[in-house]
This record gives C-alpha cells, structure tokens and sequence, in this order.
C-alpha cells in the first residue's frame, strides 16, 4: 500500500503533488472494476524564480484497478453548484481519515487492497476509493 498517492506519480515530475489538485473528471467503469480520476496537478517547481515556474500544473489521471469502492459524501452546502473542478486540498490512507465514516470504512477493506480518502475544500466533503491496484499516468 502507499502511504500517499504523491508516491504514484514517478519520477518525470519530481515536484508533482496531489495538493491543490483539481478533480476535473471521474469515470467508473463497474465491469471492468475501475474508476479513473482525472486532475490539474501543481508540478512546479517551489524554488523556481519566477511564478510560472512555481505555478506550473499538468493534467494527469489515476487509474484504480480491482475497485472496491467509490464514494463521495455530499457537499456541505448541496444548493451551491460547484464552478469548475473540484479543489482537492488533503489526501492519505483511508485507515487515517479524519472523518468517522472513512475509518469505518478502512475497517473492511481487505489487505491485498489500498484506501485512500480525498478531500475538497470547495464544496467541505469527502470522496473515499478502495481498489486492489493503482496507477498514474500523465495527459
């Protein structure tokens, strides 16, 4: 298991993250048992000189594979409609979720499979995955 889904990205960005991600596009496909999760990443570099530099981002999905499951909680506020994607600012382990419901979850995901819980500022709700592989790619 990974520890954050930062260790998935690779070596061609070293300063790719998940934090500040934007979650453009999510496709799950229940027969073949994925979900593939496209987002902005930050990828600049933090000593760069100029802001370009620091504030570069680059379109990358991740690819889960044996899917568990995918869940998203609702917004906090449901009457206001996101514009556009969606702000991801925290990620790890589902089994350290700060939330009640994603260490219950964690509880019944089997150990050949990896969790983890994301969370969206701009609309304060969670969305946790469970599969039994995980990929990254860049777009």
């Amino acid at each position: 298991m990974q520890d954050t889904l930062d260790n998935v990205l690779g070596a061609e960005e070293p300063h790719g993250t998940f934090h500040d991600a934007r979650l453009r596009h999510v496709a799950i496909d229940y027969e073949e048992a994925t979900c593939a999760v496209e987002c902005e990443l930050c990828v600049g570099d933090p000593d760069a000189t100029s802001e370009q530099g620091r504030e570069r981002t680059r379109a990358g999905r991740l690819v889960f594979s044996g899917l568990l499951f995918w869940s998203c909680e609702p917004p906090a506020q449901p009457s206001t409609r996101p514009s556009g994607a969606l702000w991801m600012t925290s990620e790890g382990p589902l089994r350290e979720a700060p939330t009640e419901a994603g260490r219950n979850l964690a509880r019944s995901v089997p150990s050949e499979a990896s969790a983890w819980y994301l969370y969206f500022s701009d609309q304060n709700a969670f969305a946790y995955v469970a599969a039994v592989g995980v990929r990254f790619e860049w777009v």
